[in-house]
Order: structure tokens, then C-alpha cells, then sequence
């Protein structure tokens, strides 16, 4: 896990930065596509894509879908990582983007590998806006339409201290 994270830290996606947000989203579905999941790259003017993963594929069989939400973007200005580099001090992983919210998008794929090597993925969407560090969005149109469709939507954001 360790590893992925800080892999993903190391791709900067400043909300500002659709190529950076594009590289991170390519990243991700490199690691979905394995999974069974149909992964698409919708395009959103003026941002990174939006992705959108789906699976495993049962048309008119079992629940609707558990919508996986969570972003690509980060607040961290395009240069940070040099400045602030990964790295580890004990069992913590520090880099820009790593607390919120590369860390969560670590373990949605970690979660999905798990359910998909014991045969038990469920039907999921995961939906990983371009723009969530940026108030409204042209993505909303599309989470709103995902979430429609879904039986429950968990959340992948950090919590802040205090649990809030």
C-alpha cells in the first residue's frame, strides 16, 4: 500500500493542472482494469477527467451498484513536491496529497483487489471527480446521475482531527 501511495503522491494534480489530474486518473485505471471494472475517462472542459469505473458487469442480476466516491485533485500548488517531498517517518507517509486524499483512493483499489482475489466483488461504480478542491463543477452533473443509480455512496475523504 505504502508503495502505490507514494507513487501517486509523486503525481502532482493541483486542481488547477487537467494533465497532472489526466496522469493520476491513467494511473488509477491502470489499477482498476485488472479488476473486471470498465473504466472510462469523461472528459470535463477546462479540468482533468473525471473517472468513472464500473463492474463487474451482471445486467438485470443482484443490487444496484455501491458508488466509491472520492477525488483526483489536490490543493497543493504544481513545484510542491520538490519542495516537500515523499517520505516516511515510523509508520506515517508524508507527501503533498497523501492526507487528502490519495491516501483513500489507496485503499478503495486495495479494497477492490481484496473482494476481487476472493471472488466476492460486489457491483461497484467508483466515481473520482477532477475539481472537488474547487467549489461546484461541471463533474456534478454526473456524480448527481451516478449517484441516482447507486444503492449506498461511501465516502473516501480523510477525517480531521477531532473526527470531524
Amino acid at each position: 500500500m505504502a508503495s502505490l501511495l507514494a507513487e501517486l503522491v509523486g503525481i502532482e494534480s493541483p486542481s488547477n493542472d487537467p494533465a497532472g489530474v489526466a496522469e493520476l486518473a491513467r494511473r488509477l485505471a491502470a489499477e482498476l482494469e485488472p479488476l473486471g471494472l470498465q473504466v472510462e475517462l469523461v472528459p470535463v472542459a477546462g479540468a482533468g477527467p473525471i473517472l468513472r469505473a464500473r463492474g463487474p458487469a451482471r445486467p438485470g442480476i443482484g443490487p444496484p451498484p455501491v458508488m466509491l466516491l472520492g477525488h483526483l485533485d489536490t490543493v497543493w500548488p504544481l513545484g510542491t513536491i520538490a519542495a516537500r517531498p515523499v517520505r516516511t517517518e515510523g509508520n506515517r507517509l508524508h507527501g503533498p496529497g497523501a492526507y487528502d486524499m490519495k491516501a483513500g483512493l489507496v485503499v478503495v483499489v486495495f479494497a477492490l483487489r481484496a473482494l476481487h482475489a476472493r471472488g466476492t466483488l460486489p457491483p461497484v461504480t467508483v466515481f473520482l471527480t477532477p475539481l472537488e478542491e474547487v467549489d461546484g463543477g461541471p463533474y456534478l452533473e454526473h456524480m448527481e446521475s451516478a449517484m441516482k443509480e447507486a444503492r449506498a455512496v461511501l465516502g473516501f475523504e480523510p477525517a480531521w482531527p477531532g473526527g470531524a
